[in-house]
């Protein structure tokens, strides 16, 4: 079963530029779930499954993903992640059988290739 949610994660990531500052509201990111069920609550995402994948997706110029975009909290979270489609999309598997509470923060490569941390809410992964 495949559901798709687009959700909007009101990140209000703070964008600094060379004398100037501006600031903007990350890009909408579709969050896909394969093979699970997601529910969206105040603190985060809770998905159900024995194995789950979910994909964030940004359509936004100059924003790409890389492999350290999502960033577990614990380092031990049964994730395995990848970027695709031109770094548009990054893809991450949790292993069957694997439950419990994994927070995690997104950071994604600006137009310069640096890495920008994005400020946003409290947001998990927890898998029944």
């Amino acid at each position: 079963m495949k559901h798709t949610l687009l959700a909007a994660l009101l990140l209000g990531a703070h964008l600094v530029a060379p004398a100037q500052t501006t600031r903007s509201m990350a890009p909408p990111i579709v969050v896909e779930v394969v093979e699970g069920a997601l529910r969206l609550s105040s603190e985060g995402y809770t998905l159900s499954g024995s194995q789950t994948v979910v994909t964030w997706q940004i359509g936004t110029e100059g924003w790409r993903f890389s492999s350290g975009s999502i960033r577990f909290a614990d380092g031990n979270a049964p994730f395995s992640c990848s970027v695709f489609a031109d770094g548009q999309a990054i893809r991450c598997v949790s292993s069957g059988g694997s439950k419990g509470r994994y927070d995690y923060s997104i950071a994604l490569r600006g137009a310069d290739g640096q890495l920008a941390a994005m400020p946003q809410p409290n947001i998990f992964i927890s898998i029944d």
